[in-house]
C-alpha cells in the first residue's frame, strides 16, 4: 500500500499485490489506485505519478476492498518488506470504513534477510534489490511487491529451501538468536518468545522464520 497522509494512515491511494504460487513464481500483478478521500499529500518525499485531484476520479477504498478479501483468506500467505506498515495502513482503512479486517498470515522480507544475513538490523527494500540485482521502481506498491518476491525467492534458492522448509539449512544458537532478534524487532515480544519455543521445541532449521511469523493472521 500507498497511504496519501502518513498523518491519516486509512488514506490508502494505491494498492499493489503480485499473486505467486508455491515456488514464488509470479503469476499475476494487480494495480489499483483509490480516492484517498483527504485534501493533499503529505507522504514525505514520495511524489506520487498522479495528483490528488487525479484520484477524486477513482472508488474510495470501501469500494475497492473486495478484490482483497477475495485474495486474502486464512490459507493466503502474505509477504511484504516491512509489513507492519501495510497492516497498520489495512487495520486503520477497515476501521474508517467500517468493513470486515480479513484474515490471513504474513512474514516479513526484512526479517528473513536478517537471518540470511546473520545481522540484526533493519535493510531497505532497495538495499536489498540492489544486493540481488532486482531492478524496480520504488513507490510503485506492485514494482515494491514483484522485488519483495523476488527477495524472499533468491533467498530461498541460496539457501537450498522453500516456503514449505524443504531441504532446509541446519541454524545454530547464535543464527536463532538473529531470527528472535529480527521478529522482536518486526513483531514484538510474544512472536519473538514463539520464534524461540519453536528452537527448543524441535529441529531448528531456515524455515522457523515462516513457523514462527507466519500464522499470526488478523
Amino acid at each position: 500500500f500507498e497511504c496519501a497522509n502518513t498523518f491519516a494512515y486509512y488514506s490508502i491511494c494505491w494498492t499493489g499485490i503480485v499473486v505467486s504460487n508455491e515456488n514464488l513464481e509470479e503469476k499475476e500483478i494487480i494495480s489499483q489506485k483509490c480516492n484517498p478521500t483527504v485534501g493533499s499529500f503529505f507522504a514525505g518525499k514520495i511524489n506520487f505519478p498522479f495528483t490528488i485531484k487525479d484520484l477524486r476520479k477513482e472508488k474510495v477504498f470501501k469500494c475497492n476492498h473486495r478484490f482483497l478479501t477475495d485474495l486474502l483468506t486464512e490459507d493466503t500467505l502474505v509477504i511484504g518488506h516491512a509489513i507492519n506498515n501495510d497492516i497498520s495502513m489495512l487495520i486503520a482503512a477497515c476501521l474508517k470504513f467500517r468493513i470486515k479486517m480479513p484474515t490471513f498470515n504474513y512474514i516479513d522480507s526484512n526479517v528473513v534477510y536478517s537471518v540470511y544475513k546473520n545481522e540484526f538490523k533493519e535493510t531497505s527494500l532497495k538495499t536489498i534489490a540492489d544486493e540481488f540485482g532486482i531492478e524496480y521502481v520504488e513507490h510503485d506498491p506492485s514494482e515494491d511487491a514483484r522485488a519483495t518476491l523476488a527477495a524472499v525467492r533468491e533467498i530461498a534458492k541460496r539457501e537450498n529451501t522453500d516456503l514449505n522448509g524443504k531441504h532446509p539449512e541446519l541454524l545454530g544458537e547464535e543464527d536463532v538468536k538473529v531470527i528472535v532478534g529480527a521478529i522482536l524487532m518486526n513483531f514484538g515480544l510474544d512472536k519473538a518468545k514463539q520464534a524461540y519455543r519453536s528452537y527448543k521445541n524441535g529441529e531448528c532449521s531456515f524455515a522457523v522464520v515462516i513457523s514462527a511469523v507466519g500464522g499470526c493472521g488478523f
